[in-house]
């Protein structure tokens, strides 16, 4: 009994390794030049090392989270933005320490990454 509790730690250990070595891809619009690009792809670089920091453990991508990334809606998105504005009443304790930077960079990365 105790050689499979083990067996079954080591597995969850190495899922979630796997897990949190998603490496993000972006697609961006033709219309945007090379130096916007280049500007949104570094702005969402941070965010999804800002998502992980604060919203992977819930929302996916890390070892206690989903194993992906929710494909939020522009409502939902809207809810969080405002919830952050309002951080005084809002449940996610995740936006305390969390700088406007932070959300923004948030936000672009969900909105230009490939959806799986």
């Amino acid at each position: 009994m105790r050689k499979a509790g083990i067996i079954v730690c080591l597995l969850s250990i190495l899922m979630s390794m796997c897990i949190s070595r998603y490496i993000p891809q972006y697609s961006f619009p033709s219309s945007m030049v090379d130096e916007e690009k280049a500007n949104t792809q570094a702005m969402a670089d941070r965010g999804f090392e800002s998502y992980k920091k604060y919203c992977g453990g819930c929302h996916g991508i890390t070892s206690r989270g989903q194993s992906s990334i929710p494909n939020f809606t522009q409502a939902q998105l809207n809810k969080y933005a405002d919830a952050y504005k309002m951080a005084n009443g809002s449940t996610h304790a995740q936006f305390k320490g969390m700088r406007d930077r932070d959300l923004e960079d948030i936000f672009i990365f969900l909105e230009f990454r490939i959806k799986k």
